[in-house]
């Protein structure tokens, strides 16, 4: 039947004209953007697994960066050990030639001063990012510890994890303000020296007549006593670095060795205290003059010993180390330079061991990141070969229906001819 008010054929050809145009949307939509799940509506569960593993890639990019970081902080690390076992080997040579008879003491003191200006700076600039292994100020877990993001992981409950890499300072530093760092002695000594307080608290500074250890003087530490006798006034004797420094010589570096050399230092403080120079020999003399007791003979007077310490002298370290004239045992300080070097090495090839975890754990996660990348197109991505050979097929479609809707309009006017 045909009709003039309803064009079925018409109507059809428009339908499939439109569920054509649909479909070639779509799959444009899919050529264009490559993907066939571009929002929930296309696939609600792939959409929303997609979108939280693309979530979870960003994160392992961004742990990628950081074992970047890391790496690059235990590389600065490594060559600051490196440097420093070098180093210490340099300071050992210097130390056993100055062991041969008739090699000046002094002018080896000032390659080994050299060596130690060096070693500071070594240890000062292997810092990155504001993070340096090789020295500390404490001795509190959190900054003998450090970690580095090895990890990103979600469990079966889909909560978020970060993996640590666990890092042990208080194997890797070498300075300590508190002490015990690897060139340091914790509170012994270099070579047995102590402080003002250490030294006093082992007897005086003489005792039954004999001097009982070298001990270092450093910056802000000062010794009083007050002496007096019957043809002498009251006075204050001091001792400070800058006394000592005057006395030994800054190649010293502040280290009072033997009797010799605090003898030396007494006699110029107690002139610098207004006394003379028999009566600093005559009180030198008495062994008890550094003791609890109290001087006899030409003083009648005599106040307790008052010392103010700095707090830094007990934490000696190898930039503490002197052999300035004919003071220290170069064996014991060959030793410890020896024992230094042991030390610094295993640490170094700890910081190696911790490269070679970080350069697997890093190419891991670029393998993780892949891995995960090639997911998420599982789930997502589009076939482009089906795709644009669909395109082609609904573009040829398309145009047949056009066409066919054509066909379908152009009845109307054929049956307007049959009225003429």
């Amino acid at each position: 039947m045909t009709s003039l008010v309803t064009n079925t054929a018409a109507i059809a050809a428009l339908a499939s004209l439109r569920m054509l145009q649909a479909s070639l949307d779509e799959t444009q939509d899919k050529v264009s953007s490559g993907l066939r799940v571009q929002v929930a509506a296309d696939n609600a569960a792939f959409w929303s697994i997609g979108t939280t593993m693309r979530s979870d890639r960003k994160a392992l990019g961004a742990v990628a960066d950081a074992m970047d970081i890391g790496f690059a902080t235990v590389d600065i690390a490594y060559a600051g050990m490196k440097a420093t076992v070098g180093l210490l080997d340099d300071i050992k040579t210097k130390l056993v030639a100055a062991s041969q008879q008739g090699v000046d003491r002094d002018k080896v003191q000032k390659e080994i001063g050299q060596l130690q200006v060096q070693l500071q700076s070594v240890i000062e600039s292997a810092s990155f990012s504001g993070q340096n292994w090789l020295k500390a100020s404490g001795t509190s877990a959190d900054l003998l510890s450090t970690a580095i993001v090895s990890g990103f992981t979600r469990n079966r409950q889909g909560a978020v994890e970060l993996q640590r890499f666990d890092v042990d300072l208080s194997k890797t530093v070498l300075l300590n303000k508190s002490g015990g760092g690897l060139l340091q002695f914790g509170d012994a000594a270099f070579d047995t020296f102590g402080g003002f307080v250490e030294a006093y608290n082992r007897g005086g500074f003489f005792a039954n007549g004999s001097f009982t250890g070298p001990f270092k003087v450093s910056a802000g530490d000062s010794l009083s006593f007050r002496m007096g006798g019957p043809t002498l006034p009251l006075i204050t004797v001091t001792i400070d670095r800058n006394l000592v420094d005057s006395v030994l010589g800054s190649n010293a570096k502040g280290t009072i060795f033997g009797v010799s050399d605090m003898a030396a230092i007494v006699n110029r403080a107690i002139l610098n205290a207004g006394g003379s120079m028999d009566d600093a020999k005559v009180y030198v003399a008495d062994a008890r003059a550094f003791t609890n007791g109290s001087a006899s003979g030409l003083y009648d007077t005599f106040q307790p010993i008052q010392i103010v310490n700095s707090g830094v002298n007990a934490k000696v370290s190898v930039l503490d180390m002197t052999i300035a004239g004919s003071r220290g045992s170069l064996a014991t300080q060959i030793g410890q330079v020896d024992s230094m070097i042991k030390s610094t090495t295993i640490a170094a090839a700890d910081l190696g061991a911790i490269q070679s975890r970080l350069k697997q754990q890093s190419e891991f996660t670029a393998s993780l990141i892949d891995a995960i990348g090639t997911g998420i197109g599982t789930l997502v991505d589009a076939d482009m070969n089906e795709s644009v050979t669909r395109l082609k097929a609904l573009q040829i479609q398309q145009q047949l229906a056009v066409q066919a809707l054509s066909i379908a309009n152009s009845a109307n006017p054929a049956l307007i001819q049959l009225f003429q």
